[in-house]
């Protein structure tokens, strides 16, 4: 049997060439929601606000499109929104602004708006659990329940987490 067995697994060539593709499409889509939700909460925000604190200059813009760069300011201890330049004001402006989106309906805007913000501070609690709700309204139930958990990490003793998730 060990003479006439072959093997029934794809090459390392092939498997290699997925995973590198799916590796590609995941980052394309990272970027996808980030850029868009950034736009969206823009667009947003120029209907209220001057929009000087929330512009994001080229260089930082940049600075985005190389792993080692993030990996480096991160590694510092600090988050995106720091290296945006962005204060807690801001941050509080930005979710509002999400939170609006959201009630308004319009789930996928208010999902990259969310996700933009959880990518840039992901210690925002609130954040998750609206991330959540919008993934849940879009019909992505099991990744929305990942976000309740995620709040709940952040803060287990609140019971939004919890009644969200059920």
């Amino acid at each position: 049997e060990k003479e006439h067995y072959t093997s029934k697994l794809e090459s390392f060539a092939s498997y290699k060439e997925k995973f590198r593709k799916r590796a590609e499409d995941t980052l394309h889509q990272f970027k996808d929601h980030f850029f868009n939700g950034y736009n969206i909460l823009l667009n947003e925000l120029k209907k209220t606000s001057n929009l000087e604190p929330f512009l994001i200059n080229d260089e930082i813009f940049t600075c985005l499109n190389s792993f080692e760069k993030i990996r480096a300011f991160l590694d510092k201890g600090t988050s995106l929104y720091e290296l945006f330049g962005y204060s807690d004001a801001t941050l509080a402006t930005l979710y509002k602004t999400a939170y609006k989106i959201a009630e308004e309906r319009r789930f996928q805007d208010g999902y990259d708006a969310y996700f933009f913000i959880v990518t840039i501070a992901p210690h925002i609690r609130d954040a998750w659990l609206n991330i959540g709700y919008t993934l849940c309204q879009l019909g992505e139930h099991l990744t929305g329940v990942e976000a309740f958990g995620r709040a709940f990490e952040l803060d287990p003793t609140n019971a939004d987490s919890y009644l969200a998730s059920i």
